[in-house]
């Protein structure tokens, strides 16, 4: 009789301090709706938690481990659709990673290492066609990167380098031609850059320094007929914006 109280007394005391150790969390919203649940565990989220939109749809879950994310964890948009999914280690992403729009179209697939991008990244359109593909080092865009139109056209090419653009530079019109082209220094437009019409002639030549449009070299319209390109000079002045026809569509003012 005495040992049987005294294992029950052992086994409350250790039901005691494993619901102390361990309790299941939940959280909702003032509609009633849950917002989250999981465990804790000595005050770190361990195991299995939901989170809610507060419509009461899924919006992630995942595991956690001594208050880090771990494994696989999946995100959704609110409509249901999944948003993203991929893996964490020690608290950081890790591996591929896929994201996607609302309508279920793949919108970004890329690398990870110790929660930091590397490698080649893709992007895409809602309806599938690709927008910009490049690569990332140390969490920074580097090389050559290249965005496209919807219609699947190139929209425009260039390179990286620590994440600063470098180097030339050319956009292009959704109908294929070339837009605009120029250099980047740091970051920073540098020199020439020359801008075209849909017919390919030339709108405007203009004139950067350290990032600062300081001249306007010429203006056109896309009959080659030269246009009042305005009174800027090292940088101060009026600049004049045409539409493809010639049509002055605005008048903008600088200051150094």
């Amino acid at each position: 009789m005495r040992k049987s109280i005294i294992t029950t007394i052992l086994f409350s005391i250790i039901f005691m301090q494993f619901s102390f150790a361990q309790k299941v969390s939940k959280l909702y919203y003032d509609n009633g709706q849950l917002k989250l649940i999981g465990n804790l565990e000595n005050g770190k989220s361990t195991g299995e938690w939901k989170f809610y939109f507060e419509n009461g749809q899924l919006k992630l879950i995942g595991n956690y481990e001594n208050g880090g994310k771990i494994g696989k964890w999946k995100f959704y948009h609110e409509n249901g659709q999944l948003m993203g999914i991929g893996n964490y280690e020690n608290g950081e992403k890790t591996g591929k990673w896929k994201i996607y729009h609302e309508n279920g179209q793949l919108m970004g697939i890329g690398n990870y290492e110790n929660g930091v991008r590397t490698g080649e990244s893709k992007f895409y359109h809602d309806n599938g066609q690709l927008e910009k593909i490049g690569n990332y080092e140390n969490g920074k865009l580097t090389g050559e990167w290249k965005k496209y139109y919807e219609n699947g056209q190139l929209k425009k090419i260039g390179n990286y380098e620590n994440g600063e653009r470098a180097g030339k530079w050319k956009f292009y019109h959704d109908n294929g031609g070339l837009q605009q082209v120029g250099n980047y220094e740091y970051g920073w437009k540098n020199g020439d850059w020359t801008t075209y019409h849909e017919n390919a002639k030339v709108y405007r030549i203009i004139y950067f320094g350290g990032g600062k449009l300081l001249y306007i070299i010429t203006c056109r319209d896309n009959k080659g007929n030269n246009l009042d390109k305005g009174t800027l000079i090292s940088g101060n002045g009026t600049v004049k914006e045409y539409d493809e026809n010639g049509v002055l569509t605005k008048t903008l003012s600088y200051k150094n």
